[in-house]
């Protein structure tokens, strides 16, 4: 459900947290549903200006109990970097916020005093959960960018999201035990359960990402005046997919064919391979590619001598 907006970003909150905000304000602790959204905001905060400072445009934030899920351009398949600093972001701010009303407190210690615990103790909280190198929080992220230099981006979200789904299952298990034996709430297996469901959505995600970031590349392509060309060699058995995983930066990539005794059979360009992967030949190989090009090559210049 959409409440308001921040900077022409739409601001959802999740059924969850409504709930707990409702109980919140049921047993009359307003206040503390208040300091958690002001926490919440400044931790999304964060994330938004960071976005905007590398023009990725922001569509919707949902707040979350731990933090939020943000729709952004998907651009970070060529932006690893850039979506680290933007997921390390929010913590940051909870961090900065929470050493402010800290300082705050150590000279003004009659001004607002539970207030202020509260706020450093849930900020602090909120920056350390989203630390965990697990998806959909904010160290997932961190760590999916840092996998994806070495992996297509589509396995590092996949591995991340195995990462929240096992820790998601350990938080409830733990909740619900100590929930049983009267040592902690609810909050820990509900927050567990919350975790599990989003892992899996990001999981379903990953089945996409391969499509997504191509579709994003020749996008970026196409909007640029000039850009680098990286030249690379491969196996001529190589599927068009594996192949499609290789452009992984900015550059434009200028592929060599070469087979098993290292000759060089000819060259694809990167929309070749990329059109012959929306043509639904992922699983043909690069050579077969290069045939079937240089075939419609020799078929082309036929024809254009008969017509000469």
């Amino acid at each position: 459900m959409t409440f308001f907006s921040i900077g022409g970003v739409k601001i959802k909150i999740n059924l969850l947290l409504l709930l707990i905000t409702l109980f919140w304000i049921i047993t009359g602790y307003i206040w503390t549903a208040l300091i958690v959204y002001l926490a919440l905001l400044l931790h999304e905060s964060a994330h938004i200006l960071a976005a905007r400072g590398f023009k990725v445009r922001v569509y919707q934030l949902e707040l979350l109990p731990f933090g939020s899920s943000a729709m952004m351009d998907d651009v970070f398949e060529q932006m690893p970097l850039e979506e680290s600093l933007i997921a390390a972001a929010g913590p940051a701010a909870s961090v900065i916020t929470a050493a402010l009303a800290t300082t705050l407190r150590s000279y003004f210690p009659l001004f607002a005093p539970q207030v202020l615990e509260e706020f450093i103790s849930y900020s602090f909280l909120i920056a350390g959960f989203n630390l965990l190198p697990v998806l959909p929080l904010d160290g997932g992220r961190i760590l999916r960018a840092c996998l994806a230099r070495t992996n297509d981006y589509g396995r590092a979200t996949k591995i991340t999201s195995f990462f929240g789904i096992l820790l998601g299952l350990g938080m409830t298990g733990w909740g619900i035990y100590t929930f049983i034996s009267k040592q902690a709430d609810a909050m820990l297996p509900m927050l567990g359960v919350f975790l599990i469901f989003s892992a899996i959505g990001e999981l379903k995600q990953s089945r996409f990402e391969l499509a997504k970031a191509m579709l994003n590349r020749r996008r970026c392509q196409e909007g640029s005046q000039y850009m680098g060309v990286k030249v690379l060699a491969v196996k001529q058995e190589m599927q068009i997919y594996k192949a499609v995983r290789l452009f992984k930066d900015k550059n434009y990539y200028v592929v060599r064919v070469i087979n098993d005794d290292m000759k060089l059979l000819g060259t694809l360009d990167e929309t070749q391979i990329q059109n012959a992967m929306l043509g639904q030949d992922m699983l043909s190989t690069v050579g077969a590619l290069l045939k079937k090009e240089h075939a419609q090559s020799a078929y082309a210049q036929k024809r254009s001598a008969k017509a000469g």
